[in-house]
């Protein structure tokens, strides 16, 4: 084995960090570039807070399998040879979670099989509770628990604790309510039978505790005329009532492989497209999503007032009065084909349609002329990224049994009679958090400032890539690798690095990289490629120059 030329540690073995440790070992590979990775995280390879493999099987994924990869290839592929089904589009998220613990091994074994690569991979199963510079310089280290590193990325997901969870027990009135969380689910389990639970929040999080008090206390879902019935199983609580601040459910989204999801205009969004990566205002943003969303409903033959869309998008679309469980039940029915599509249908299409062009129009210093672009996405989020079809239709079968009740605009715990036990189904926000890792890196600032390439801004060889940089990089938290380039860049920005430093070594033998020259000409598609202006831009924008 070689002697590495460089130390990196990686925070974070979830999807993130899998991805990162796949491009900067190739990069290295192609480069010549030996390098010890030690990856760091006190739970197992892959598993993160969300795709653990001991969770429950009604805990499904919530976006489309088919954007799931890795070093492996995609998740489809890899679970037909082992259920030979790609059927379900939202399969268990434990499945999911062995799917990059795997992914993670491959890795492994692929930097273990090539010795003379003088590249290695080592797991640390520990939480890190310290990350400090020491050095400065060219080449300054970070130490990591107290290790030294020459670079170090931080790839970690939501925050375990902020302060905007709420306390072990809740004060009331009369006494005291004891609170438990929802991951992981053994808090859940606690809850007696017949207990009345207090939910805060009525969005996915909400939804992955209802099904554990209920299905996952042997409750079963029945099909019935085209919907689903439940029965219950005897052990669930007495009832269940959540509490948000917008008193309504998320908005369902359609099967992926269904007509609504591939529904487009006849000329395509590629003007909308190009609106909002030119709009110098929110405002402007949010006119190019509503006429995005106007061409869509005439393409889908829906049917919607133009004020509905643009009240949706402004977020003042709530009415008072207005039933939440048939607003859920009327989502459903479009997302599944059973009623004509609407405004808020057609604006949670524009969205994920447009996204890619929304991302580069609010991120790094582009963000800064949109006024609260961060309210925009969460009302978005909720048309955009809601329920999949499957868990509104098992949400609506408990709202019809009773054992769930229509969310509230009150208070949690101020409802009669007192819950028994709050459920407090909050997560941490993306962005920064304080008492994590990134907030401790920049303590003087509310905001992360990172670059494209995920390098801090001050702090050299120190990356943060994921929640941590929402405040610069929109839809850092995704599985979806084709949405940013921001680790690709990481990666070769890291092993160039390395390399030029190389080269002023003496006895490295090597101080440039070639290949043979290609003989200039034009061929048709490159002709046809170079017509094509928004094309181009998007090529630059992600590959950088020269392409």
């Amino acid at each position: 084995m070689k002697i590495p030329e460089m130390t990196l540690a990686i925070i974070g073995a979830g999807p993130r960090g899998l991805w990162a440790a796949e491009e900067l070992l190739a990069q290295a590979r192609d480069h010549g570039v030996h390098v010890a990775v030690d990856v760091w995280d006190d739970r197992p390879p892959g598993a993160g807070t969300a795709y653990g493999q001991e969770q429950p099987d009604h805990w499904t994924l919530n976006v489309s399998s088919h954007v799931i990869s890795s070093g492996l290839g995609s998740f489809d592929a890899w679970r037909a040879t082992g259920t030979g089904s790609t059927s379900d589009p939202f399969p268990p998220r434990s499945l999911v979670g062995r799917f990059f613990a795997e992914s993670w091994e491959a890795l492994r074994s692929s930097v273990q099989g090539t010795s003379a690569s003088g590249c290695s991979v080592s797991m640390v199963p520990e939480r890190v509770s310290s990350l400090l510079p020491s050095g400065s310089g060219e080449s300054p280290v970070w130490k990591v628990n107290g290790r030294s590193y020459d670079h170090v990325l931080l790839t970690t997901g939501h925050a375990r604790f902020w302060p905007g969870a709420l306390p072990d027990l809740l004060p009331t009135g009369i006494g005291e309510i004891p609170v438990v969380g929802v991951y992981p689910p053994e808090g859940l389990r606690r809850i007696l039978p017949g207990a009345v639970v207090d939910v805060r929040g009525a969005a996915l999080t909400f939804v992955d505790a209802a099904l554990e008090l209920t299905v996952g206390r042997g409750g079963e879902f029945l099909p019935s005329d085209g919907r689903l019935t439940y029965r219950r199983g005897g052990s669930e609580p007495a009832a269940i009532r959540p509490v948000s601040r917008s008193g309504r459910f998320m908005a369902v989204k359609p099967d992926p492989s269904g007509p609504l999801a591939a529904v487009s205009p006849a000329g395509g969004l590629s003007d909308e497209d190009r609106r909002i990566r030119l709009s110098r205002t929110s405002e402007e943003l949010q006119e190019a999503l509503a006429v995005a969303a106007d061409l869509l409903l005439a393409a889908a033959d829906g049917r919607a007032d133009p004020c509905r869309v643009r009240q949706i998008i402004r977020g003042d679309d709530t009415q008072r009065g207005a039933d939440t469980v048939a607003e859920l039940r009327h989502s459903w029915a479009v997302a599944t084909g059973n009623a004509r599509p609407d405004a808020a249908w057609a604006v949670g299409h524009a969205w994920r349609t447009l996204y890619p062009a929304v991302i580069w129009r609010s991120s790094y210093q582009r963000r800064d002329s949109l006024d609260d672009f961060g309210q925009l996405a969460r009302r978005m989020e909720r048309v955009a990224f809601g329920l999949t079809p499957p868990n509104a239709a098992r949400l609506l079968a408990l709202l019809d049994d009773g054992i769930v009740h229509p969310p509230k605009r009150v208070d949690v715990g101020s409802q009669r009679p007192v819950a028994d036990t709050v459920v407090d189904a909050v997560i941490a926000p993306a962005g920064l958090i304080p008492g994590t890792l990134g907030a401790e890196i920049v303590r003087e600032s509310d905001r992360l400032w990172v670059g494209p390439d995920g390098h801090v801004s001050g702090r050299r060889h120190l990356a943060v890539i994921g929640r941590d940089a929402d405040g610069v990089l929109s839809g850092a938290d995704s599985l979806n690798r084709s949405l940013h380039d921001v680790i690709p860049r990481w990666a070769r920005r890291v092993i160039a690095e390395q390399g030029l430093r190389n080269c002023h070594e003496p006895g490295q033998g090597r101080c440039a990289e070639a290949t043979v020259p290609l003989t200039g000409r034009l061929e048709p598609w490159a002709g046809s490629l170079l017509d094509d202006g928004n094309r181009c831009r998007e090529l630059v924008d992600r590959y950088g120059s020269p392409v």
